[in-house]
C-alpha cells in the first residue's frame, strides 16, 4: 500500500480482460465517480479509458481504498515510435481532439493533457487503433469557457501559461485547449521534417498566449475533417463523420 507509483500492471484471471492496469485510489473517489459518469455516455467521440472493474480494499492503513481496473494499452509515445503506425496518425489526432471536446461538452476539464495520459489500443499495423484518455485526478467541472478555477493544476511544459503563473483565476476549458495545441505539436514533431508544415496554423492558434484567442475544438475538428489532413494523411471517418466532412468541404471558410 505504501509503494509508488500508484499504477501497476497485472494479468487478470478473467480471460476477457487479459493484461490490465491497476490504479490505487487512496480516498480520492472523485476520479472513479467521473469515470463512471462519463462511461455512461455511449458515443464514438467518448475516448475515456474503459473501467473494467473496481476493487474495494479494507486494510489497517485505510478503510476507504479502491483499485480501479483498466485495460493495459501502449502510450501515445510508444505508438508513434512504431514504424507501422504513422499511416494512422491523422486518425489518432482527430480521436484525441474528439475525446477532449467530448469531455468539455459534458462539463469536465482534464487539466493534465499530455502524451503520457493518452493511450492507444491496437497492434502494429492495425487499421483501426483506438485512442483513450486517462488520469482524471486533476479534473475540474467546467460548464463553459467562463468557468474559472484557481491554483496550479497540470504538468510543467504541458500546462497553459496562465496555469503556470496561476496568480489569478483562469478558464479551465481554455487551458485545456492550449494543452491540446501542445499535444498536436507533439504529433507533428514526431513526423519527418517538412511533412507537418500544414499543421502550424492550428497549433499557433491553440498555443496563443491570449486564452480568448484559442479556437474551439469543434472548429479545429471541422478543419481537420474538411481539409487535407495536416500531417498529409486523411483521418479515417467513422459513421456519420464522412457526411460531416463532405458538408465541411462545401463551406468557403471556417470561423475561428
Amino acid at each position: 500500500m505504501r509503494l509508488k507509483p500508484t499504477v501497476g500492471k497485472a494479468i487478470s484471471h478473467d480471460a476477457s480482460m487479459g493484461v490490465v492496469a491497476l490504479k490505487l485510489l487512496d480516498g480520492a473517489m472523485e476520479e472513479l465517480q467521473i469515470l463512471q459518469r462519463l462511461l455512461a455516455f455511449q458515443s464514438e467521440a467518448n475516448h475515456t479509458i474503459k473501467l473494467l472493474d473496481v476493487i474495494e480494499l479494507n486494510t489497517e492503513l485505510s478503510s476507504h481504498c479502491h483499485v480501479i481496473v483498466m485495460p493495459w494499452q501502449m502510450t501515445l509515445t510508444q505508438c508513434l515510435e512504431e514504424k507501422h503506425f504513422p499511416l494512422r496518425r491523422g486518425s489518432l489526432c482527430v480521436q484525441f481532439l474528439e475525446g477532449v471536446a467530448f469531455l468539455h461538452e459534458h462539463g469536465v476539464a482534464h487539466l493534465d493533457l499530455k502524451p503520457r495520459n493518452v493511450l492507444v489500443l491496437g497492434r502494429s499495423g492495425s487499421l483501426s487503433p483506438r485512442l483513450s484518455i486517462i488520469d482524471f485526478g486533476l479534473l475540474v467541472f467546467a460548464e463553459s469557457e467562463e468557468t474559472l478555477v484557481e491554483g496550479y493544476r497540470g504538468t510543467p511544459s504541458w500546462a497553459a501559461p496562465e496555469v503556470e503563473e496561476s496568480a489569478e483565476k483562469y478558464s479551465a476549458i481554455l487551458a485545456d485547449r492550449w494543452s491540446c495545441g501542445k499535444v498536436l505539436k507533439y504529433f507533428a514533431d514526431s513526423l519527418p521534417i517538412g511533412s507537418a508544415s500544414a499543421s502550424e496554423s492550428i497549433c499557433i492558434r491553440l498555443l496563443s498566449s491570449v486564452p480568448g484567442e484559442r479556437p474551439s475544438l469543434s472548429a479545429v475538428l471541422q478543419v481537420l475533417r474538411g481539409a487535407p489532413d495536416p500531417w498529409g494523411v486523411r483521418a479515417e471517418k467513422r459513421g456519420s463523420e464522412a457526411d460531416e466532412a463532405t458538408a465541411a468541404r462545401k463551406r468557403h471558410c471556417v470561423k475561428w
